[in-house]
């Protein structure tokens, strides 16, 4: 769901008749809601928080969701495929920015080392740098219409990871 607009400016405010957003982060969620109530949004927000899920939405209630460094780092990663699948109305559209598993050696055996250790989901809130999240969308039924795979590091001292951005339609 969306976390942070300004990673999709091409999403329309005016066209927008209501913002439903979801965190697995108590952290994230309250973030996200100090920068929405401070901007001028004209929609509504339905916000949550961690006790709250997504779930509470009706099946093919939205034309569109975005997963935002989510992906990586929930528990169970299909279930919250499978919900977004539910919630998308079909021909609706899920953008995507996730970290995702290196396509070569040695950084694909070092993060999945990292991420199986448990050491980086201990100090990287819960992220899986080792999960495939691109084949994970489409093996939920969504047709990936385009995606690019970007390499950087967030901070000095980490290491430069793999992330995806990306259009997925629902089947």
């Amino acid at each position: 769901m969306p976390q942070n607009r300004t990673r999709y400016p091409r999403l329309e405010p005016v066209r927008t008749k209501r913002l439903a957003t979801r965190s697995p982060s108590a952290t994230v969620s309250t973030t996200s809601k100090a920068r929405s109530s401070n901007s001028a949004r004209q929609s509504p927000v339905d916000r949550s928080t961690p006790s709250r899920p997504w779930y509470s939405l009706a099946d093919h209630s939205a034309d569109a969701a975005v997963a935002s460094l989510v992906l990586c780092s929930v528990p169970d990663q299909d279930g919250a495929l499978a919900e977004l699948h539910r919630i998308i109305r079909p021909g609706g559209e899920l953008r995507f920015y996730e970290h995702v598993i290196a396509n070569c050696q040695p950084k694909r055996l070092l993060l999945q080392t990292a991420d199986h250790s448990g050491l980086w989901p201990r100090i990287a809130g819960g992220c899986h740098p080792a999960r495939d999240t691109t084949a994970a969308i489409a093996r939920a039924g969504f047709n990936i219409e385009s995606s690019q795979r970007l390499t950087f590091a967030t901070a000095r001292f980490e290491p430069s990871i793999p992330y995806v951005l990306g259009i997925a339609r629902r089947a």
